[in-house]
């Protein structure tokens, strides 16, 4: 019996960054020692690149023998690790996966290599092992990614919106896009189910050009047929296309190819987007703002950097995640962070946007509070343009 141990170091760009690359590799190199250390003679341990190791294990009696190596291997490496005058720790993640039958070598690869992934997404410094679960995860995988090219490459990306409403006027103001793939049978597969995917493979770029293609057209063509009511879309930016140099002059090709104001154009960024402080992203939004595009933090509040990103980038307005808007009125805590987050941004000159308005109580307190605008179910789902249109010639007519 064979396993596959797939090992990757929790973490690395952070301890390389900041300690730097010399020290990176000194540390690369203890853990290749650590490895060396535990493993048998007759196994083999192998690094594929970057921070991520391969040990395969020969003559095991019984799965649980990858088990106790990988748990061996975990306790090595988590040990303090002296660079220089600094010493650091490191944790690790592993996928296992064990060979029973006629398996190749690619499939115990890709199998380790799917069981780590789940590890590094159940919250890194663990051990999982491939399963019968995990197969179908992994068929499935596959499956999305193939529909996801096919849809890139065919332009069958779909976009609906959500409009975002005025709370002092219960006047629609804008809309946030937000992307869908259509399934072989119809129905509309949820981002859920591909931005992963799409973020993992870098299909991310693709996907989020066509997203801003297709916002664009659309708000370009509400600014003609609904004038003097400046419609805005939100469109959502990933940290890779963030990280792209390039993405400041897509936008203003948007624009011109368009004829969309920059100022009915908002892009909103998550705290992934900005934690990394990669140059590139914070020229990237010197960039956009000199267009004049209007920048959001969405999902505010659910980071541990939030507040000092108001402070250190260039953020016109909030959106306050619907974790915090679900108990408003009904959980003190809920209520008294909306509502700090309110005051707060309002005195930094920040709009702010509350997600997942589903009632008129939660409404009506948001109104209480100061709160610029709300976005939710209360007020419409995520719907088609020809909905949307619908909506705002009732609104212009009433």
């Amino acid at each position: 019996m064979v396993g596959v141990l797939f090992l990757d170091l929790d973490r690395f760009k952070i301890v390389n960054d900041s300690l730097g690359h010399t020290a990176g590799d000194e540390l690369l190199r203890e853990v290749a020692r650590r490895i060396q250390e535990i493993i048998r003679p007759g196994d083999t341990v192998a690094r594929l690149g970057g921070d991520e190791f391969v040990v395969i294990i020969n003559g095991m009696v019984r799965r649980g023998d990858a088990v106790l190596a990988a748990r061996r291997l975990r306790r090595a490496i988590a040990k303090p690790i002296k660079l220089g005058s600094d010493s650091t720790v490191v944790t690790t993640s592993l996928g296992i996966a064990v060979a029973e039958g006629h398996e190749s070598p690619e499939d115990l690869l890709r199998d380790s290599d799917t069981a780590l992934y789940r590890a590094k997404d159940q919250g890194r410094d663990r051990a999982d092992m491939f399963d019968d679960h995990l197969r179908d995860q992994a068929v499935r995988r596959h499956s999305v990614e193939q529909h996801l090219r096919r849809a890139l490459d065919e332009r069958l990306v779909e976009v609906l919106y959500q409009p975002i409403v005025d709370l002092k006027t219960d006047a629609i103001t804008g809309a946030e896009a937000l992307v869908r793939l259509r399934e072989l049978d119809g129905s509309l597969m949820l981002p859920s189910e591909f931005i992963d995917i799409a973020e993992d493979t870098g299909l991310i770029i693709r996907l989020g050009a066509q997203v801003l293609a297709l916002a664009s057209r659309r708000a370009a063509s509400w600014v003609s047929r609904y004038s003097g009511q400046s419609l805005h879309v939100a469109v959502n930016v990933s940290a890779r296309q963030m990280a792209d140099s390039s993405f400041a002059q897509q936008v203003a090709s948007e624009l011109a190819n368009t004829g969309l104001p920059a100022e009915l154009l908002s892009l909103e960024l998550t705290e992934s987007a900005l934690i990394e402080g990669n140059p590139t992203t914070e020229k990237t939004l010197n960039q956009l703002t000199a267009l004049g595009i209007q920048l959001g933090l969405d999902d505010f509040g659910t980071g541990f950097s939030s507040l000092s990103y108001l402070k250190r980038f260039p953020i016109d307005f909030v959106k306050i995640d619907r974790t915090f808007t679900d108990g408003l009125g009904t959980d003190d805590n809920d209520t008294a962070i909306v509502k700090a987050t309110i005051a707060l941004s309002h005195s930094l000159g920040l709009r702010v946007v509350a997600e997942g308005v589903e009632t008129i109580a939660q409404r009506d307190l948001l109104k209480e509070l100061g709160c610029d605008f709300g976005q939710g179910y209360l007020f419409a789902r995520p719907l088609d343009p020809m909905a949307i249109e619908t909506m705002l010639n009732n609104q212009r007519s009433s």
